[in-house]
């Protein structure tokens, strides 16, 4: 496995440095495990994560949303449909629910060519299986997926990450969201936590100097889609001081691009592109 590269660190460093140049070293570029490593096994299971692990992941990547009766679970679509055998959502079932639906089959439906037998009946993990099985041997990036729908998810996942000990060693866990709101929650909560605000652009990705000034009481990090960042947008931001996760890069010329611009990792469901 690469070294475990946390991306405060890096920036600690070009900083010590007095370097303006962003590009960073290929072999150096964090490698996220986007729900697992979901383009060989079914997304958020830990099957898909136990793998993810074995090719080497330098970061484990999941959503967190929360059941009905108020356990944290990994699991990105707001409703079951698309990725089990059930129907409705999240927010509306219990944890029993949710672990009677097979999170597995479809993929090897849609994905014969990566097929196998224990994917069949895959289940869907609580946040608390996942660290009670990997614990501290790995580092994670954390999404609060629809935070609007589930009220107190912040604190759920801030005292289970304290009840692991993880937010005890810095960089081995970083909190993202599309929403300012639970950033800014999870800020008061804890502080210390690095925090990213996901972007999602239809267009040339641009950032304006008030909003990143506005963004740097409780952001350190900036998680854009990387179809349309450039070279420009990637050195604005690390010139402000922001490090860049990019999603989801699935392609090795792509993620030789965004390193070569400064990108400090990429979220992606093939490890292996490296």
């Amino acid at each position: 496995m690469k070294k475990l590269f946390v991306i405060s660190t890096i920036l600690v460093l070009l900083t010590a440095c007095g370097s303006t140049t962003t590009s960073n070293n290929k072999s150096d570029i964090i490698l996220i495990g986007h729900r697992g490593a979901s383009g060989y096994a079914p997304e958020h299971t830990m099957e898909s994560f136990r793998l993810a692990k074995e090719m080497g992941a330098d970061v484990l990547e999941f959503d967190v949303q929360m059941t009905k009766d108020g356990v944290l679970i990994a699991f990105h679509d707001t409703e079951v449909s698309r990725t089990t055998n059930g129907s409705g959502e999240v927010k509306n079932m219990t944890l029993e629910e949710i672990k009677k639906l097979d999170a597995g089959s479809w993929f090897n439906e849609a994905y014969p060519q990566h097929f196998s037998e224990e994917y069949y009946g895959a289940k869907i993990p609580t946040v608390k299986e996942i660290f009670e099985e990997f614990g501290n041997s790995i580092n994670y990036s954390i999404e609060t997926k629809a935070p609007q729908k589930y009220p107190g998810v912040e604190e759920k996942l801030v005292d289970l990450l304290n009840e692991y000990s993880l937010l005890d060693k810095k960089g081995q866990v970083s909190l993202h969201s599309a929403s300012k709101e639970s950033l800014l929650r999870i800020h008061e909560l804890s502080p210390d936590t690095e925090l990213g605000l996901i972007l999602w652009y239809t267009k040339t990705a641009t950032i304006s100097d008030e909003e990143l000034r506005n963004l740097k009481e409780y952001i350190t990090y900036i998680v854009p889609n990387f179809d349309y960042i450039s070279e420009e947008y990637v050195t604005k931001l690390k010139g402000a001081g922001y490090s860049i996760q990019a999603y989801t890069v699935n392609q090795k010329n792509d993620a030789d691009r965004l390193a070569d611009w400064g990108v400090d990792g990429v979220i992606t469901n093939y490890l292996d592109i490296y």
